[in-house]
């Protein structure tokens, strides 16, 4: 979702990170999924605020299995 969303905004990896306060490559990692990075709830909680959205917003309707 946060991809996504920062396309929706063309905003570029690096607008992201100063979000988050972390690295480009970070949020590479995080976006390839072959990558085990994963965002945590601090970050979600930063994106929802710059991004003006609920934090549930990047959680998936239903559990996965």
């Amino acid at each position: 979702m946060v991809r996504k969303l920062r396309y929706e905004r063309k905003l570029k990896a690096r607008d992201i990170a100063k979000v988050i306060n972390t690295t480009v490559s970070f949020i590479g990692n995080v976006e390839n999924v072959a990558n085990r990075a994963k965002y945590n709830m601090k970050h979600i909680n930063a994106f929802a605020i710059y991004f003006q959205v609920s934090p549930q917003l990047f959680f998936p309707p239903l559990p996965y299995e």
